[in-house]
């Protein structure tokens, strides 16, 4: 049973611990997809608006 159990909570502690990579990447990619639209939107409009 005791060996049972710590298999359990191995598995879950692996399965938080990909949890938290796999929120972690999408946030990282989400900010830096922020990022990348504000840095780049941004001056394109400014360029264009610019030019009209």
């Amino acid at each position: 049973d005791s060996r049972e159990l710590l298999a359990k909570s191995q598995q879950l502690t692996v399965y938080d611990w990909n949890a938290q990579i796999m929120n972690r990447c999408r946030v990282l990619v989400f900010a830096a997809f922020m990022f990348i639209s504000a840095t780049s939107v941004l001056p394109w409009n400014l360029f264009i608006n610019a030019h009209e």
